[in-house]
């Protein structure tokens, strides 16, 4: 008995840092979402988000992401079927990639805007490890 209140407790802090996650993602990606809720079918706009939270919960470094694999996130009874939502939103003309690196920059200059305003301080992590060549470093 005392192991299974354990288990259970266990499942369910699981299931709150799960949905504590998910609202962070949103919270990240709201813009980025109402830009394509102007543009896209409102199911495609849920596959933008699945297919990011399928990304970040299940990306793999060295095989990187298979498109049936991450259908198989998003439509677990059906990978096909997930993986044709995910071949829609990529290839409707609706919208361009360009939208995420935009929302996510504007996303940034609006939190250094705002701990400026709160006088904290901001530190960035800089790691090198864009796609820049060490040589044109100097």
């Amino acid at each position: 008995m005392v192991n299974h209140n354990a288990k259970l407790e266990k499942g369910q802090q699981g299931k709150q840092y799960a949905q504590a996650i998910e609202l962070k993602l949103f919270e990240n990606l709201k813009e980025i979402l109402r830009v394509l809720d102007q543009l896209l079918d409102r199911r495609l706009v849920g596959t933008f988000l699945g297919l990011a939270q399928a990304l970040i919960l299940h990306r793999h470094r060295n095989e990187g992401a298979w498109m049936s694999e991450l259908g198989s996130y998003l439509v677990p009874e059906n990978a096909e079927a997930g993986r044709k939502r995910i071949q829609k939103l990529m290839y409707s003309r609706k919208w361009d990639s360009e939208l995420i690196p935009e929302g996510l920059w504007r996303r940034g200059d609006q939190r250094v805007a705002a701990g400026e305003q709160a006088g904290e301080t901001l530190l960035a992590i800089w790691d090198e490890s864009v796609l820049e060549k060490p040589e044109s470093l100097t």
